[in-house]
């Protein structure tokens, strides 16, 4: 059954969006801004769930990009809206409804500013279930679904029309332009019937989102809860339940910047109860892979979240400084992108890591 988010819900999405970028996909804060500068106290965004699902045109509008450029270059606004119009007279096709291609990050916020601004739906579901750096890694791609034609507006003002090739043309095209072209950009693709759609999408993380950053927020109201309201909504969810693999200070960072993407690791010393344990943490965009001791304990697509160990607000890789206190989550995957087609694409082996996925539970 749909829902409705108000303008006092964006705070809580875009809370839970960066818990569920696993250190990437963007902050959330730029997004949220514009979003809360655009929306009076008595609108609504229409939310469709999946039993909604029928014969509407849905499309997948997203930010694509340097999300550190996106931050130093405010946007306008109306980009969403400018592509999404635009696809509407190359396509002749009213979009009833527009998708995020990664939940994760500010994309879980940009198909809102869309869907506020059109005065469509927003589905609630995604393509990835958190974050991922490539287009490639969605649900959407793996499944197949064509993305022509795909309308790209890039960050000097102009744009771009990519149609009539294979998938993984259009993708390097679309990548290739955004280089060119300022490095970030906002299009829209993958128009399909919304039957089609809801069997390709993973399922209910817009409201996920929605839940865990309300529960962020009630556990900053009492630090004795700790982490518990957050652990409950994971729990009750189609991931699996936080494991806690330790709390303790960042001792070094090594942060380099690779084709617009931020790759490096991060050592972790751990105190209290975790004394005399240390863990390696790689990244590339997002938090990859946890060792212990030459040993891998997790990986992608299992979630790897770390958190304030006072406020347990998430971090982006690019926010992580030696000497902070931290606390380290991982949290087993949604079944989905845990099949074989889909760890062929998201999996370790993905980001050039020597290891065969094994899941966390």
């Amino acid at each position: 059954m749909s829902w409705f988010i108000s303008r006092k819900d964006i705070a809580y999405i875009s809370r839970g969006a960066k818990l569920l970028g696993c250190g990437g996909g963007g902050d959330t804060k730029t997004t949220q801004r514009l979003l809360e500068s655009i929306m009076k106290e008595d609108d609504q965004i229409n939310v469709l769930q999946y039993e909604d699902l029928t014969e509407q045109v849905v499309a997948t509008v997203c930010f694509a990009g340097s999300p550190i450029l996106y931050e130093e270059q405010l946007p306008r606004g109306d980009e969403g809206q400018m592509v999404f119009q635009e696809y509407q007279l190359k396509t002749n096709k009213k979009i009833d409804a527009v998708i995020s291609a990664e939940i994760g990050g500010m994309n879980a916020l940009i198909p809102l500013v869309v869907a506020l601004q059109m005065g469509c739906a927003v589905v609630d579901g995604d393509g990835m279930g958190r974050a991922f750096p490539e287009f490639t890694m969605t649900t959407f791609y793996m499944h197949g679904l064509p993305i022509s034609p795909l309308i790209l507006l890039t960050r000097d003002g102009k744009q771009h029309l990519i149609e009539g090739a294979a998938n993984d043309r259009i993708v390097r095209d679309n990548r290739q332009l955004l280089n060119m072209h300022g490095g970030f950009g906002h299009f829209i693709c993958c128009g399909a019937d919304a039957n089609v759609v809801k069997n390709m999408m993973v399922s209910g993380t817009l409201k996920l989102a929605y839940r865990l950053g309300r529960a962020m927020e009630q556990d900053q109201l009492s630090a004795a809860a700790g982490w518990t309201a957050v652990e409950d909504e994971w729990e009750n969810s189609i991931y699996g339940k936080p494991t806690l693999l330790i709390k303790g200070t960042v001792e070094s960072v090594v942060r380099t910047f690779d084709q617009e993407q931020i790759v490096g690791e991060l050592t972790i010393i751990g105190k209290q109860r975790f004394i005399g344990t240390t863990l390696t943490v790689s990244f590339h965009n997002e938090f990859i892979a946890v060792k212990k001791e030459g040993q891998y304990l997790v990986m992608v697509p299992d979630l790897i979240i770390i958190v304030n160990a006072k406020t347990f607000l998430p971090y982006t890789t690019n926010e992580i400084q030696r000497g902070m206190s931290v606390l380290i989550y991982a949290i087993p995957a949604p079944n989905v992108l845990r099949q074989k087609q889909m760890i062929d694409h998201v999996g370790p082996q993905a980001y050039g890591l020597d290891v065969s996925y094994e899941p966390f539970f």
